[in-house]
């Protein structure tokens, strides 16, 4: 777990203590950011899933794209930027696992099984051009047959010079895309085989309701890969830039807001966090044991908010229930 810098500062504050309420003055404020690497994606690694491009042929090597991410987050979160794709151009946002059976170097079968049980699975043994499978073929076949996970978590569209900037997070699991304003599974609103405006995701079978996904906790190796979307006009879903040096460590706590680790959440958290964060009336009397617990509303500091936070939903006052405790979950 990363050290966090402490910036202090003067707030008063009105603290419920086990006999009465006490007026004081704090000295608290945090700062912290977290750590991020660039990757710059290309066409150097895409071997087996190169499919035949979509409505015509574009040299990517003109294009200029990279992802910006979280290398330890509650999930896989960044942002895409990219310059010279094909305009107005639909692309799929996937990771895909890295085998041992595929990658001689740098495999991961744990991460690779996760992002399939997430998403969806591709069997490089599977005759025929459509090689997905699903999740019982997939445990039928997992030590006799090279198979890769892989999740479609998002999706954009280039503005007309062939550019975008996507914040994105790994939040929902598609099983592929289509065109229609009103959000139907159909193709109604395709305009010359593009879809400018209204591209809706398909949610994949048997997985969590898209914004609802959890990645289970754990690093990770994966590849990130652009696939243009086809909306089914063919076999056509041609994967066009990627890069397979993904690493990533997903965590959150055991037990949202129970910051001092001993298996409930109460006043002794609120004090926990006043105590090592405040700096008053002992500094580091209490000992934070998972800081990811004491983030509780999730903006990425621990702060005089998540006292009150937990103040509020857990110590009963004043108002209770008046703040969301969610520890990013």
């Amino acid at each position: 777990m990363k050290l966090r810098e402490v910036y202090l500062e003067i707030h008063p504050i009105r603290v419920k203590t086990i006999s009465s309420y006490l007026l004081i003055m704090l000295v608290f404020c945090s700062s912290a950011s977290s750590e991020q690497k660039t990757a710059v994606l290309d066409n150097g690694s895409l071997e087996w899933d190169e499919m035949p491009q979509y409505l015509y042929n574009y040299d990517y090597n003109l294009s200029e794209v990279n992802i910006t991410y979280e290398t330890c987050a509650n999930t896989f979160r960044g942002r895409l930027t990219g310059r010279n794709l094909k305009p107005n151009f639909t692309y799929q946002m996937k990771i895909f696992g890295k085998p041992c059976c595929y990658y001689s170097q740098g495999c991961d079968n744990e991460s690779n099984e996760k992002i399939g049980y997430l998403g969806r699975w591709w069997d490089l043994n599977k005759s025929g051009a459509n090689k997905n499978i699903n999740d019982n073929e997939y445990e039928a076949n997992k030590d006799l047959h090279c198979i890769f996970g892989y999740l479609v978590f998002d999706y954009f569209i280039t503005d007309v010079n062939g550019d975008v900037v996507k914040d994105f997070e790994c939040d929902s699991s598609y099983h592929v895309l289509w065109c229609n304003c009103t959000g139907k599974i159909n193709n109604y609103d395709l305009v010359d085989g593009l879809c400018p405006e209204c591209v809706t995701g398909e949610p994949e079978g048997g997985r969590p309701a898209p914004g609802t996904l959890i990645m289970p906790r754990g690093d990770y190796n994966a590849r990130f890969t652009l696939t243009e979307e086809c909306f089914h006009q063919g076999w056509n879903w041609s994967s066009v830039l990627s890069n397979d040096s993904i690493e990533f460590t997903i965590e959150r706590p055991s037990i949202c807001g129970d910051v001092n680790d001993d298996g409930t959440v109460n006043l002794a958290d609120v004090m926990t966090l006043w105590y090592d964060y405040a700096d008053y009336p002992y500094p580091s009397a209490y000992t934070i044991s998972d800081e990811w617990a004491a983030d509780v509303n999730c903006d990425g500091v621990i702060n005089m908010a998540d006292v009150m936070t937990l103040w509020y939903d857990y110590a009963d006052y004043p108002t209770p229930g008046a703040h969301e405790v969610n520890c990013c979950d």
